[in-house]
């Protein structure tokens, strides 16, 4: 299983229970944005679903609160991108 690689600001919110392999929240270069970055494996059959893209990311706007952002996602994150590709979901966060 491929986990994220090394990014600056990702903090760790992975379960042990979580049904895909990463989860971290990480906040833009700009600090607009706050992102939780879900990574599943690469293969297909080895994700809960096998129709899942490998990498989704949700969005909010930063407001310089961690922990009530993180606690924010559970109600109001949206899905801003679904992809194969940890570089596609990078350059968004990066271009954001």
């Amino acid at each position: 299983m491929a986990y994220l690689p090394v990014f600056p600001d990702m903090l760790d919110t992975s379960y042990s229970n979580n049904a895909v392999a990463d989860t971290r929240i990480t906040i833009s270069p700009s600090r607009r944005w706050i992102y939780r970055v879900w990574l599943d494996a690469v293969d297909p059959a080895d994700r809960e679903f096998d129709d899942a893209p490998r990498v989704t990311l949700e969005r909010l706007p930063w407001t310089g609160d961690l922990e009530e952002r993180i606690e924010d996602f559970d109600a109001v994150g949206d899905v801003v991108l679904e992809t194969e590709s940890w570089d596609e979901a990078l350059q968004l966060i990066q271009r954001s």
